[in-house]
């Protein structure tokens, strides 16, 4: 797989959706080395998903935790032969992010 598609060295709200089949939102930025490309995910979020029943009708609630639970890193670097795919944020899942920042990273810049 190839993520050179994306514009390298720009940071971008972003989700990448990893081979291990994890969902990972943050600030995110491609960049090059001899190996290959590799992503700089920063105050990553894993996406979960939660069945819940609402007025007698299934439905799903979506929220954000920690990638890392037991890590104070803020930033994490993944090689390119681990990611399936990326794309960017809609702007209503940069809002409900940058929430999730502020909750659980202190010292954030946004």
């Amino acid at each position: 797989m190839s993520i050179g598609y994306i514009k390298h060295d720009e940071e971008f709200y972003g989700s990448a959706k990893l081979l291990n089949g994890d969902e990972i939102v943050g600030k995110l930025c491609v960049s090059e080395d001899e190996g290959g490309d590799y992503l700089f995910i920063s105050q990553p979020a894993k996406v979960h998903i939660t069945e819940v029943i609402q007025n007698e009708k299934r439905a799903q609630a979506v929220g954000l935790k920690k990638w890392q639970v037991f890590s104070d890193a803020d930033f994490f670097i993944v090689p390119e032969n681990q990611i399936l795919t990326i794309a960017p944020l809609s702007e209503e899942a940069i809002m409900m992010y940058q929430v999730f920042v502020q909750s659980e990273y202190e010292d954030v810049d946004l």
